[in-house]
């Protein structure tokens, strides 16, 4: 469900920008790019929370 409005907002975001040029391998945008970081931070907090820290709470 996340991954879905994820995409979504992507898609109203790049519809939005029009100067906003493919720059990675494939169709990757700028705000693609954007958003992709935000959710591998997210990942990455959770993974960090939920093996490491919670096994010692």
């Amino acid at each position: 469900m996340t991954m879905f409005f994820l995409h979504l907002l992507i898609d109203l975001f790049a519809v939005l920008t029009i100067a906003d040029e493919s720059y990675c391998r494939g169709d990757m945008t700028k705000i693609g790019a954007f958003f992709g970081l935000i959710v591998m931070g997210a990942i990455i907090a959770y993974m960090v929370y939920f093996f490491v820290i919670r096994p010692f709470l």
